[in-house]
């Protein structure tokens, strides 16, 4: 008698039910296809356990009677809500695997979002400094910016609206001095949008990073270059002392001229 082993018993193509990034617009309800496929188990007859999750639904759809199901799963996205997550659980029919489980999961898209995330200022800010900030539609046509304020005497906000752009600009009126900003501070702007009427934006100090010379990195070497002692004087800065190999004019023997070569003494 031969003893097989069982790979599998049920096939689930795709194994989860991702649905990524997901509309806000009112109604949405998205949906992804799971096929569930007899494996080496034998034929399948699944049936759906009831969902706890308010978020997902499901249903299931006959392609072959005991061998190929197509599994139907909806995201019901809460208002307000920044995400969907569930599981559904699927008998199977089958000894081996009486039951598989489906993660369900996905993001909500704010209506309105905002790019940076904050606006940064540096601590060593002036009068000069300013920054941007833009303010996105993810669904429709884009609010208008009715106004921005910010709750810090020495910064001042501005709602700009240009074209379908719609930005906040946020600059110094004073430099910030040794006080530095406090905690808390944060830009609120108001739109004419009754589904998103505010947008707070938090700001946040920018310490600058100091480098001190010791942790000044070494300068680039040459690839084959030698270091230099710095520290070591060449003969010729010795004073009193004459370079090695070279004789002084009291010192040297003569020489014959035809030859070139010095006579024996």
């Amino acid at each position: 008698m031969c003893n097989g082993q069982l790979l599998e018993a049920v096939k689930l193509d795709p194994k989860i039910a991702n649905f990524g990034r997901i509309s806000p617009k009112p109604g949405t309800t998205p949906e992804r296809k799971i096929v569930i496929t007899r494996a080496d188990a034998g034929p399948i007859s699944p049936s759906i356990i009831p969902i706890k999750d308010e978020d997902v639904s499901a249903e299931l759809k006959t392609i072959v009677e005991g061998e190929r199901y197509e599994l139907i799963v909806q995201a019901h996205p809460k208002a307000n809500a920044t995400s969907v997550r569930g599981r559904i659980a699927v008998k199977t029919g089958l000894a081996e695997e009486p039951t598989v489980n489906i993660n369900v999961f996905g993001t909500i898209l704010p209506r309105v979002s905002y790019r940076p995330s904050s606006f940064m200022v540096p601590s060593t800010g002036d009068a000069s400094w300013k920054q941007s900030v833009e303010i996105v539609w993810n669904e429709g046509q884009p609010g208008q910016l009715l106004s921005a304020a910010v709750n810090n005497p020495k910064l001042q906000a501005t709602a700009i609206n240009s074209g379908n752009r719609r930005r906040v600009e946020l600059t110094l009126t004073q430099e910030l001095g040794d006080a530095g900003l406090p905690a808390g501070v944060e830009v609120t702007v108001t739109t004419d949008d009754k589904d998103f009427e505010e947008v707070v934006i938090p700001v946040r100090l920018q310490p600058v990073r100091k480098r001190g010379l010791a942790n000044r990195p070494e300068p680039r070497k040459a690839k084959g270059a030698k270091p230099v002692n710095r520290e070591t004087k060449s003969d010729d800065d010795k004073p009193g002392e004459e370079s090695k190999g070279a004789a002084s004019d009291e010192t040297k023997s003569p020489t014959d001229a035809s030859t070139g070569e010095t006579p024996k003494q």
